[in-house]
Formats: C-alpha cells, sequence, structure tokens
C-alpha cells in the first residue's frame, strides 16, 4: 500500500453532485428498505474518475489494474446508508481484494497509509510493513496483511511479479514505467540495484500457489430413505382393479 489522497470536494468529478448525490439522496429517502447496490449505476458511472484518483491503482495492492477495478464503499452501504452516493466514500479496488473485504473499521484505510510504511521483499514479491508504521495501526496493518491476503497471496503476490515481469527488459528494469504501475516492487528493484544485488529472473520466479490438501475427503451423499411399509399396509395402498369392460371391449363370455 501507497499514500493515496482522499477523495473529497477538491477532486470530485463535475456533475457528481447532480448525476449521484442529489438522485442518490432521494432515492434513499423514497426507497429506505432497499439496498442501494440498485441504483449502483449512477455510482459506477464515476468509475473511471475514480480510477484516476487513484491513478488506476488498487488503493491495497497499489499495482495497475487499469479500469478493471471496483467502487468500493469504505463505509459499508448496510453500515451507513447516507454514505451510499458519497465521493469521499469511494476506494477504487480490485474485485478480488473488495470480496474479501468485511467490516471496514477492521481495515486500514489506503487514505490513511504514510510514506515508507510498506515494503516488497524480492524474490518472494511479499508485501512487508515498516517500522515506521505507528503503533495504533498495528491491528489494521496485520489484518489487511493476512485476512485480505495481501502480504503473500497468490493474487497479490502474482500481481506485483507480472508488472515486474512487464518491465524486466531483459535484466535491464523500466524503472520509470514500473514505478507507475507498481511502485512499491520499484523500490524493492532500487534498492537492490544500489546494493548491486542480483536481480530475481522472472521467467524461472514465477510464483506459486500453494494448494493445501483438504481435510476431509469427499464422502458421496447419502439419501435418506422411507422405510417400505408392511406387506399388509401395502395390499391395502395399493389401487383397486376396475373390472368395468370399456368401450369396444367384448366382455366376459356368454354361458353356453
Amino acid at each position: 500500500m501507497i499514500p493515496v489522497p482522499y477523495p473529497g470536494p477538491a477532486n470530485e468529478p463535475p456533475l457528481f453532485q447532480e448525476s449521484c448525490r442529489e438522485p442518490g439522496n432521494a432515492w434513499l429517502v423514497a426507497k429506505p428498505d432497499i439496498d442501494p447496490h440498485k441504483q449502483c449505476a449512477w455510482w459506477r458511472e464515476f468509475q473511471p474518475a475514480l480510477a484516476e484518483h487513484f491513478e488506476h491503482r488498487c488503493g491495497w495492492l497499489a499495482c495497475n489494474i487499469g479500469l478493471e477495478g471496483d467502487v468500493d464503499h469504505w463505509i459499508a452501504c448496510d453500515v451507513d446508508r447516507t454514505l451510499s452516493f458519497e465521493w469521499s466514500n469511494y476506494r477504487y479496488c480490485a474485485g478480488t481484494v473488495n470480496s474479501r473485504k468485511s467490516a471496514n473499521d477492521k481495515f486500514l484505510d489506503p487514505c490513511e497509509v504514510g510514506e515508507g510504511w510498506f515494503r516488497v521483499s524480492l524474490p518472494d514479491f511479499q508485501l512487508l510493513p515498516t517500522d515506521k508504521i505507528p503503533g495504533e495501526y498495528a491491528d489494521r496493518v496485520t489484518a489487511i496483511l493476512d485476512d485480505l491476503q495481501l502480504r503473500k497471496g497468490f493474487y497479490a503476490r502474482w500481481n506485483r511479479w507480472s508488472w515486474y515481469a512487464r518491465h524486466w527488459n531483459n535484466g535491464q528494469p523500466n524503472l520509470a514505467g514500473l514505478y507507475k504501475d507498481a511502485p512499491l516492487v520499484a523500490e524493492a528493484v532500487k534498492e537492490a540495484l544500489a546494493k548491486g544485488e542480483e536481480l530475481p529472473d522472472p521467467t524461472a520466479e514465477e510464483p506459486a500457489q500453494a494448494v493445501s490438501a483438504r481435510k476431509n475427503k469427499w464422502a458421496p451423499r447419502t439419501r435418506k430413505t422411507k422405510p417400505s411399509p408392511p406387506a399388509k399396509q401395502r395390499e391395502d395402498l395399493a389401487d383397486p382393479v376396475d373390472e368395468t369392460p370399456t368401450a369396444g371391449s367384448e366382455g366376459p363370455a356368454a354361458p353356453a
């Protein structure tokens, strides 16, 4: 994670007031029991502007995700509906990360992050906290590293590695491009070069996904069946035989 300016009045996109906040707040009053996501088209219209504010990087991954990110509500709609259509409550977030978020009070807001709070390690591309993080943020930092799987989760490491691979340039990394797409990876590369350390070859160091074995093996589903009734009861339940001749049938033979 890297510092990101708070969304606010100074960077609010044009027409947000008329096209999102005002109609959204009126809708909240008219539909007090309906999930605001039913009108998500109003805030999604400003997703490109939010992406630009975050320089097209996920606020938590700090990697370029283009226009593929979500408009995340920092304060969830079911926690405070009144912030559903507020620009200041929006964060730009990769969909995979967004799906892992729950109660916001236990996570670190990307707009609270200070300079140098995190670094990326090579060659494993893990996200690590630094000693620059104030002590009062310790629990929230742990939450984003573990619960959002930003430390060593495959998705997070693969994103860092993929930008590193794109700017590898046969061992002469394009630091300018890497700073734009994955700033923390660029800092790690710059530091390694300054120390004369060998850089990892992306063609041989691709992150591997660790798949752990299930503790309980799959078992066929057992279907509950009703016990069969006794023989006498089965006879009582049987359909009676209809011996009435049908039309066109000969019926029983006449006596001789």
